[in-house]
């Protein structure tokens, strides 16, 4: 699918909406959340686009097909290699291999706690 993106020049939608794929309308006020579903974090922040600009950058989708598709096709590769399964298990795996040391040693606290928790019960049925 090679579909355009217009966006608002905000924060997570500029993790996926780069230039190389979306077009971004800048902010014209920042203003919290009124959170009626719990879908937002507690404090989060919307940001209005410039609904000239936003409308501005839809005609240009139109009036430019193949700039726009060219576009879509770019997120679509990029998702393809940044977002495929191989590139999820490299990154899952990194985070393993990173966090392996911490939690080797919680699981060493663990089980020296249990194995003193069952030797105390021990000599507790001994005495």
């Amino acid at each position: 699918m090679n579909i355009a993106v217009v966006s608002t020049r905000q924060s997570t939608a500029l993790t996926h909406a780069t230039v190389r794929r979306a077009v971004a309308a800048e902010p014209t006020a920042r203003v919290s959340v009124l959170d009626v579903d719990g879908s937002y974090p507690p404090g989060g922040i919307w940001a209005n686009p410039d609904l000239g600009a936003a409308a501005r950058l839809m005609l240009s989708v139109i009036d430019e097909p193949e700039v726009a598709a060219a576009r879509g096709a770019r997120a679509a590769a990029d998702i393809a290699i940044l977002h495929s399964p191989a590139a999820a298990g490299a990154r899952i795996a990194a985070v393993l291999a990173e966090s392996a040391p911490r939690r080797r040693a919680r699981s060493r606290i663990a089980l020296t706690a249990r194995l003193e928790k069952v030797a105390r019960r021990a000599r507790a049925t001994l005495r």
